[in-house]
This record gives C-alpha cells, sequence and structure tokens, in this order.
C-alpha cells in the first residue's frame, strides 16, 4: 500500500518557512517555498487570529487518499509536514510556468479552450468519487506554454465520504436549496465561472450578482438556445438539470 510520506520540521525551521518563504496565501492557509524548484508548502493557519494551526484530520485523510491516486487535471500531495507533534500543513507539486485563470490575459477562443479542459477534469473527478466544490478562477492554473490545466487546493474537496471543508457562497447557497454534494454541484459552479469568464469579466462580476443577473432574465447571446435551460434551472439549485453551459458555446 502506497502511504504518504512525513517531513519533519523542527519549530524555528517551521515558523521561518511560514514568515520568511511566503509566497501566497488563502482563507485558511498559507503558500510557502521549499527550496526546491516542483514543489511548494502548503500551511495552515486560522483566519480569525491570524495564527498557524494543525491540519485538520478530515484534511489528512483526504491527502493520503489523494496521495495514493495519482490524479489527473491535480496538484499532487508529496508528503505530509509536522513541526513538533503537530500536523501542520503537506508538501505538494509545483510547477514554475502555471498561472491562475485569475491572472492570465486571455482571448476568447483560449478562455472557451480552457472551460472546456476544466469541464473534462471536473467529469474526471467526478468518475473517481470527487467533486472539486470551490470552482473559480484562482483555482484553476494554466500553463501557458501548453495549454493544459490544473486544479490547486485540492485538500478541500469532497472525496468519497470525506466532505469539502470550506464553501464559498454560491456553493452553500446551492446546497441549502439542492441538499448534497455531488458532480451537478461542480456544473453549477463551473457555469458560474463560464459566465464571469466570458460574459461577466469586471471586477464587481461576482457569482451571486451573475445569480441575480439570471433571474432578471439576463442570459448571454453567446450561447445556443439550448443553453437557456441551464441558466433558467440555475435561479432554482433544487431545480438545475446539472448541464455544463460550455458545451452550447458558439463559435
Amino acid at each position: 500500500m502506497k502511504i504518504i510520506p512525513n517531513i519533519r520540521l523542527d519549530w524555528n525551521q517551521y515558523y521561518q518557512i511560514a514568515q520568511e518563504q511566503r509566497i501566497n496565501y488563502g482563507g485558511e492557509s498559507v503558500i510557502c517555498k521549499t527550496g526546491e524548484n516542483n514543489s511548494l508548502y502548503k500551511f495552515f493557519y486560522d483566519p480569525i487570529s491570524n495564527h498557524l494551526m494543525d491540519m485538520s484530520g478530515n484534511k489528512l485523510q483526504k491527502i493520503a487518499e489523494l496521495y495514493k491516486m495519482n490524479l489527473s487535471f491535480a496538484v499532487q500531495p508529496l508528503a505530509t509536514v509536522t513541526a513538533g507533534n503537530y500536523l501542520v500543513g503537506y508538501k505538494m507539486t509545483y510547477n514554475p510556468r502555471h498561472i491562475s485563470l485569475k491572472k492570465a490575459k486571455l482571448s476568447r477562443e483560449e478562455a472557451i479552450e480552457v472551460l472546456k479542459k476544466s469541464k473534462t477534469a471536473l467529469e474526471y473527478f467526478a468518475s473517481r468519487d470527487i467533486t472539486y466544490g470551490d470552482v473559480r478562477k484562482s483555482n484553476v492554473l494554466l500553463d501557458p506554454s501548453t495549454g493544459e490545466i490544473e486544479f490547486c487546493d485540492m485538500d478541500n474537496i469532497r472525496l468519497g465520504e470525506y466532505p469539502i471543508d470550506l464553501k464559498i457562497p454560491s456553493l452553500k447557497k446551492f446546497v441549502e436549496s439542492y441538499g448534497t454534494i455531488d458532480e451537478k454541484a461542480d456544473a453549477y459552479v463551473h457555469n458560474l465561472m463560464t459566465l464571469q469568464l466570458l460574459n461577466f469579466p469586471w471586477e464587481e462580476s461576482r457569482y451571486g450578482w451573475i445569480i441575480e443577473m439570471l433571474k432578471l432574465g439576463v442570459y448571454p447571446e453567446e450561447f445556443e438556445e439550448s443553453a437557456d435551460c441551464i441558466f433558467e434551472s440555475m435561479t432554482k439549485p433544487e431545480q438545475f438539470n446539472g448541464e455544463y453551459a460550455i458545451q452550447y458555446i458558439k463559435r
């Protein structure tokens, strides 16, 4: 059985890396350099107190399973990391050429291709009993030289019986109406990212605002009429038909 290895740091190493090698942060973690070109550390912290903290058991189980699975379209865990007697995070793969969709300057044609590839990735995840959930531009990584994409933040997925840890507001509202998290949830949020990227690119067009536009009947003209029933169903998540809108984009 493939068991994920562990890296032991002493407290001084841990704090030094977290403070001096930090390159990014999210809602529950900081991303730090490892000293290698092809890997990064992810350390967890409490966003309220801003203090570093240990990794939850739920995340550990998912990371350990992902290490065995060796998924396509995903950043890979390489090892867990402990400091003292605490499990503080993990080491993961890194492609220095990657940029997030949030920072990418894409033509319409390039954006369509990325959206189609991310749809393929989410459907592949569903075949492995995974719901990604937090589908947004900052979590989709693009290699501009090859056009290939990967999803990051893989510790926050639903994997089998292990639930998503943090839900973005639109996903939370979807689950409140629909009742569960499954492949329809990923299609729903992917559709919001599609509309944001292709039709509502300005900064204030957050997912909640896009839903309000759909409720007003503002449907993009760049899609075939077959997509209208998707957009209509998205205004009432309990009736969402589960389809990806990107398949109906006009070229």
